[in-house]
């Protein structure tokens, strides 16, 4: 390996893990205890993960034996967390658009008004705001995120600016005009300023606050995903930001049935053994009803993490 290439490496390697550590410290802020926090990579951050631990372990232990053992341990509980690797991640592909900027001050809205989704499943906690500058007849894609200038994520609990942008999520997919513009784009988290002053319904804002200032007319708007470039999403999960239901399922009228709580994870499955008298052969089927739901604010204890 030439050193151009082990330089190479070594940044890959630091990225993979940096991304790691910054969105472990993202579910921190939101306060998700250690223990509770699931990690899902892909194949391809094993290796990585592997030397950052291989070159941790040799540092403080002596035996091939030891450094074996606890590296196998460690990759799989990294940080507090429970790492799950797979090849089935999705790949998003951003739209076409470009930087833009909020059109119209004052687009804050009250906590009130976003609390419940009246119309549509899963709008709780967003809210639209009108936007321009992002290119003629551009697209913006369902997820894309972006941070306003000017505006800071406020931490609920301490009752302050959590000091860097807030990161806002978009709500479905758009088109903007021939000018550019989006009147109604749907955003995540809604833009809620806390406000000392304000009393009985308005003072509700000051326990759901998610941003230190209302943002300014034309503040700039800055996706942090290239136009046009694509990403293997890896993720961060808290444990009880998703909720899964189960139900038992009634057997059927002829053949074996059989029903069985899994371990390691919430379901129940139906097994049904029968057989065709005219020709001998047994089949056996398994069947499960389940219903997965994202907790309301699920949503703030769910990390995404971009990367090659």
């Amino acid at each position: 390996m030439t050193s151009s290439t082990k330089t190479s490496a070594v940044s890959a390697i630091s990225t993979r893990i940096e991304a790691l550590q910054n969105a472990y410290v993202r579910m921190k802020e939101e306060g998700v205890a250690d223990g509770t926090i699931m990690g899902v990579l892909s194949y391809s951050d094993y290796p990585a993960l592997s030397k950052y631990l291989l070159e941790t372990v040799r540092a403080n232990t002596s035996t091939q034996e030891t450094i074996l053992g606890t590296l196998d341990g460690s990759i799989k509980d990294l940080l507090g967390m429970k790492l799950m690797f797979t090849q089935q991640l999705p790949v998003t592909t951003a739209g076409t658009r470009t930087n833009g900027a909020v059109n119209g001050a004052s687009q804050n809205v009250n906590y009130s008004a976003v609390s419940q989704s009246t119309t549509t499943n899963g709008n709780f906690l967003t809210q639209t705001i009108s936007a321009d500058g992002f290119g003629a007849s551009a697209t913006i894609e369902d997820g894309a995120i972006f941070t306003i200038a000017g505006v800071n994520a406020w931490d609920n609990r301490k009752g302050a600016s959590i000091g860097r942008l807030q990161q806002f999520r978009v709500v479905g997919s758009y088109t903007a005009t021939v000018g550019g513009a989006v009147v109604a784009l749907r955003i995540f988290p809604a833009i809620i300023v806390q406000n000392t002053t304000l009393t009985g319904d308005l003072g509700v804002n000051n326990a759901h606050a998610t941003v230190d200032a209302a943002p300014a007319d034309n503040a700039v708007i800055t996706f942090l995903q290239g136009a046009s470039t694509s990403h293997l999403v890896r993720a961060l999960i808290a444990r009880d930001a998703v909720r899964v239901e189960t139900a038992t399922l009634e057997s059927l009228p002829s053949g074996e049935n059989a029903s069985r709580k899994m371990k390691g994870c919430p379901l129940t499955l139906r097994s049904h053994r029968y057989s065709n008298g005219d020709t001998g052969v047994v089949s056996t089927r398994f069947d499960t009803a389940y219903q997965t739901n994202v907790e309301p604010y699920g949503r703030c204890k769910i990390v995404r993490v971009n990367g090659a």
